[in-house]
């Protein structure tokens, strides 16, 4: 589970309510919260044994591209990276209720982990638009 905040930039001007249809590449650059399950493998048995609950801070790095289809909606591809600040999200570092680590290590114990995931967005929007002009 993760829970991110951050800004976007977009490389161009992009009016989402505008008659003229636009292709906006963008980037979101944040920092966010993760919530994980704590787990190890069981060479004996080669089962995933869960053996608790982690969190920590995460920092997200995402570019896309998105397009305003119709006055009312948004669609969006985009690819993120996370650079988490734990090396256990794939259970690589087990360690006990004491906090020190178990034989059971794999991996590269001196880089953390990161994870990549990628989302077509819809955006919708609702109510009237809005005017620029004066009244």
């Amino acid at each position: 589970m993760e829970f991110s905040v951050g800004g976007e930039v977009n490389f161009t001007d992009f009016n989402l309510h505008g008659s003229e249809k636009l292709y906006v590449p963008y980037l979101f650059l944040g920092v966010g919260y993760i919530r994980y399950n704590l787990f190890y493998h069981d060479p004996n048995t080669l089962e995933n044994i869960d053996y608790g609950k982690g969190n920590d801070l995460v920092f997200p790095a995402i570019v896309g591209i998105k397009a305003n289809v119709s006055p009312f909606v948004v669609l969006g591809l985009e690819i993120g990276v996370r650079y988490s600040l734990t090396d256990n999200l794939d259970g690589s570092v087990p360690v006990t209720e004491d906090n020190i680590p178990t034989h059971l290590e794999f991996g590269n114990l001196h880089n953390n982990d990161w994870y990549v995931f990628t989302g077509l967005t819809i955006s919708f929007t609702f109510g009237d638009l809005p005017c620029y002009c004066k009244e």
